[in-house]
């Protein structure tokens, strides 16, 4: 679950990184010259599903479609995925 805070909550350079955002800039947040995080424009933004999430609308979807996968095509699918 995101944690939504407003830029007056967090430290005062937050405000100028949403403005380069806005121009669409690209910002990666380091810590000891490592990148932990990467802060994206919320525009065309959806969040991604949880595996469990992901794995009830797949079931669904199969289930409403009247799919049948064997094993061996569901792994196809995934190492396909994986490409």
């Amino acid at each position: 679950m995101a944690v939504k805070v407003a830029p007056i909550e967090t430290s005062p350079g937050l405000a100028a990184l949403l403005s380069e955002l806005e121009r669409g800039g690209d910002i990666v947040i380091t810590r000891s010259g490592r990148p932990v995080a990467r802060l994206i424009r919320a525009q065309g933004y959806e969040p991604r599903l949880g595996v469990g999430e992901t794995v009830s609308a797949l079931r669904r979807l199969v289930s409403e479609r009247g799919i049948r996968l064997d094993a061996g095509e569901i792994r196809s699918l995934v190492d396909e995925g994986r490409d």
